[in-house]
């Protein structure tokens, strides 16, 4: 409750309203047996002490339990004493403790730090990161987009990333927040400006080394009454932080500090994936097939029309800070990354993201260009290629190459056709026909050629005529047994006639 009453009280002085300005604490020995949290008062308001009993006491002591040279403020059985803290006390501790036995080192202790009074006006408006209207250009020129937030980043907080600057410069409505809180960090790229835009007479702005509220060995950027300041990032503070707060009264440790992430200006063109010098054409890394075209038979012979022998990369910031498109490369493939500079690296990530747990380093930070391999065991795998360089990744810097089977090497000679030929069947059978049975063929005998046989004219005949020899008939059909005698005679008695003819013939030519 005490806790609670305090936050309202600062937070109601603050705002110019009247809860009081007296701090009530209830004086007795601590449950816990822990000193009393500090507290915080401003310089005019007033701290109660109430303690029943007629034991305890109030002193003022010198920041211990030492009472040496401590102010009675309450004594013995007073009941209630009450202390008015003054403007010479203002960024000071003054601390309260009672001497009873050994109560103080039991917890009966209290430092209260005293703050300047706040002003009777609090500005008006919420601190804002929105760019001037002066601050835009007049046409645009191409410039880095806005990167939504993921994560709000607090001014303690240095690694998160809440917004990044558009343009060359930002403006800052410089003025206390209301909730009380430092100014989200933002990030801005080396070259371009902020603004603090401050009105009044009283804020000013500084640049603090030390990153937090202490002063010492500040700059001063903007002073009271300037009414606005600019500040301009260069090369040597890239990923660093540089802090903005102003000393004016205790407004620094309610929320007047911002921290600013320097970034390295990303290059002037987007990266792209080129081809290889060596390649007149712009490879295609998968086959187009027209509609009207037929789908080849054949596997390809090659692999230079599908992907490329050497995928070449312009390893650096994109201008649309999103990641690259995934590509496919065939095993035994290569990607060359090629990054100027001295501050990109490239880094394989198993992780797939932006995680460099067990990551290896392909191509270290000034090597200019690095060139991967890939291997037949990383087939159907993506690959993840990344940058550590500051947050680079996350803006983009990063790619997935899914690693392919390469085709063969060479088409086969004959491809198998997906319809079966039917060929005629053919038996392999060979008919056999049972041969004629045949007698012994008996020699003919030539009998005498009668004298009163008539003989043709030769003047009667151009040429002489010649009977045809005729092969008997043959038959696949075996004679009955019964019949061979008659099957025989009949040839031999053909035979004869065939001879007597021929003969004749030839006695009438030689006659």
């Amino acid at each position: 409750m005490l806790r609670l009453f305090l936050f309202f009280h600062v937070l109601s002085s603050l705002l110019n309203l009247s809860l009081g300005a007296t701090t009530v604490v209830e004086w007795s020995l601590p449950d816990d047996l822990q000193p009393y949290e500090q507290i915080s008062v401003f310089a005019g308001d007033s701290i109660r002490f109430e303690y029943p009993g007629d034991s305890i006491n109030v002193l003022r002591t010198a920041g211990s339990c030492d009472s040496t040279d401590s102010e009675l403020i309450g004594a013995v059985g007073a009941g209630s004493a009450t202390y008015t803290f003054s403007e010479d006390q203002i960024d000071t501790v003054v601390t309260f403790a009672t001497d009873y036995w050994n109560y103080c080192s039991f917890g009966m202790i209290i430092n209260v730090l005293v703050l300047a009074p706040p002003p009777s006006e609090v500005p008006s408006d919420m601190p804002s990161l929105v760019p001037s209207a002066a601050a835009v250009p007049e046409e645009p020129a191409p410039a880095v987009p806005t990167v939504a937030p993921t994560q709000a980043g607090r001014a303690d907080d240095p690694g998160l990333i809440d917004t990044i600057s558009v343009g060359d410069e930002t403006a800052i409505d410089w003025s206390l927040p209301e909730d009380l809180q430092p100014y989200e960090q933002i990030s801005i790229y080396a070259g371009d400006t902020l603004r603090f835009d401050y009105p009044g007479t009283t804020i000013n702005v500084l640049r603090n080394p030390s990153g937090t509220c202490d002063a010492t060995g500040s700059e001063l950027i903007g002073a009271a009454g300037g009414g606005s300041a600019t500040y301009t990032f260069d090369d040597s503070q890239i990923d660093t932080v540089v802090t903005f707060a102003t000393d004016y009264w205790n407004y620094c440790s309610f929320g007047m500090l911002i921290n600013v992430l320097v970034l390295q200006p990303p290059p002037s063109s987007a990266p792209s994936l080129s081809p290889s010098a060596a390649s007149s054409e712009a490879p295609t890394l998968f086959p187009t097939l027209s509609p009207t075209e037929p789908v080849p038979t054949n596997p390809p012979t090659s692999v230079a029309n599908l992907v490329v022998e050497e995928a070449v990369l312009d390893w650096s910031l994109p201008d649309d800070l999103q990641p690259y498109d995934q590509i496919s490369v065939y095993a035994r493939g290569t990607i060359r990354f090629e990054y100027p500079g001295t501050n990109i690296n490239v880094l394989r990530y198993p992780s797939g993201t932006c995680d460099s747990t067990g990551s290896e380093l392909v191509g270290a930070a000034g090597q200019g260009n690095v060139t991967y391999t890939f291997t037949e065991d990383q087939i159907d795998t993506v690959i993840t290629f990344a940058t550590d360089y500051w947050n680079y990744c996350g803006f983009g810097m990063i790619i997935g190459v899914f690693v392919l089977e390469p085709p063969p090497s060479a088409a086969p000679s004959e491809a198998p056709s997906g319809i079966p030929t039917l060929a005629p069947v053919v038996s392999t059978e060979v008919p056999s026909i049972a041969p004629t049975p045949t007698s012994p063929i008996e020699q003919p005998t030539i009998a005498p050629v009668p004298t009163d046989a008539p003989f043709a004219d030769p003047s009667e005949t151009d040429e002489p005529t010649i009977a045809k020899k005729t092969r008997p008939p043959t038959s696949a059909t075996t004679q009955p047994a019964g019949d061979t005698g008659t099957a025989t005679s009949a040839a031999t008695s053909l035979f004869k006639q065939t001879l007597c003819v021929i003969l004749a013939s030839v006695l009438a030519l030689v006659i």
